[in-house]
C-alpha cells in the first residue's frame, strides 16, 4: 500500500493557499487512484495547479495501526479518524520498505547522466526514475551519499515523495 498525495503549493498558485489532499493507494492500478483523487480534488472545487506525489516505501497497516493506535490516546483524535489514518501511514515507522529518493534539482542532461553514470559504476540497482519540474527523482534501494557529495544538485531523502505529475 502507498499513499498518494495531491499538493497545491503557493508558490505555484499565488493568492490560493497551501493544500494537501491524501488518498491511500490498495492496488498496483496506480492510474486509477490518480483518477480517483483528481476526481477528490474537482468534487472538493479546489482550483490551482496541483502536484501528484506518492510515497517512495510501500506502507504497512499493521505498524501504522500501532502508531494510530498510540495517537487516540494521547492526543484524542476520535473525530479525526480518516485523516489520522493517514497521517499514521505517513511515519516512518509505518514503512514496510526502506528505499531512497535521489532528489536532482537540475534539468541538465549532463547532470542527470553524471548521477546515472555513479549509479552504474557503483551497481547501484534503479528502481524507478521520474522527470520533475526542476529535475529528475531516481528511486534506489541503498545508496552512499559520499557519492555525490560534490554534486551540489543531489539531494539524498529517505522516506519521501516521488513526484508523478501535474494536474490542474
Amino acid at each position: 500500500m502507498y499513499i498518494i498525495e495531491a499538493i497545491r503549493r503557493t508558490k505555484e498558485n499565488k493568492n490560493l493557499k497551501r493544500r494537501c489532499i491524501r488518498h491511500i493507494v490498495k492496488s498496483d492500478n496506480i492510474e486509477k487512484d490518480i483518477s480517483i483523487l483528481k476526481e477528490i480534488v474537482k468534487q472538493q472545487g479546489e482550483p490551482g495547479m496541483w502536484r501528484i506525489y506518492r510515497t517512495v516505501n510501500r506502507r504497512d497497516s499493521k505498524r501504522a495501526m500501532k502508531v494510530l493506535q498510540h495517537r487516540m490516546i494521547e492526543e484524542n483524535i476520535h473525530d479525526r479518524l480518516e485523516s489520522a489514518w493517514k497521517t499514521a501511514l505517513l511515519q516512518r515507522e509505518s514503512r514496510s520498505e526502506d528505499l531512497f529518493l535521489l532528489d536532482i534539482d537540475s534539468n541538465s542532461l549532463t547532470d542527470f547522466m553524471r548521477v546515472r553514470n555513479i549509479l552504474e559504476e557503483n551497481n547501484i540497482q534503479e528502481i524507478e526514475s521520474e522527470i520533475t519540474p526542476n529535475g529528475h527523482h531516481i528511486v534506489v534501494k541503498s545508496v552512499d551519499s559520499r557519492l555525490f557529495k560534490d554534486l551540489e544538485y543531489v539531494e539524498i531523502k529517505r522516506d519521501a515523495l516521488l513526484f508523478l505529475r501535474i494536474i490542474e
